[in-house]
């Protein structure tokens, strides 16, 4: 099958990481501090993955914060759809 033929499905999972743009393992140390306090613009971090998101037929997204203090209240799934312009998403919490 080509890649521009239309009956082809595009599908994407991708983790967040709460939004915080973590490049590999060594953020997880020096960078902790960002899963507590939220970032001064987060919508600078989240336009990008917006960006990657786009143009997908399903996207699956993992680590996105419902809406708490470290992401000053956005609900990133919802942001993500909105940017990336899906008219229909779902959030589902699994614990």
């Amino acid at each position: 099958m080509h890649p521009t033929d239309p009956r082809r499905l595009r599908i994407l999972s991708y983790n967040m990481q709460l939004g915080i743009r973590s490049r590999g393992y060594g953020d997880y140390l020096l960078k902790s501090w960002r899963h507590l306090l939220p970032p001064a613009h987060p919508s600078q971090h989240l336009e990008p993955i917006a960006r990657v998101l786009r143009n997908q037929d399903l996207v699956a997204v993992q680590e996105a914060d419902a809406g708490s203090w470290r992401t000053r209240s956005v609900n990133l799934v919802h942001f993500m759809a909105e940017r990336a312009q899906y008219p229909h998403w779902e959030g589902h919490w699994l614990l």
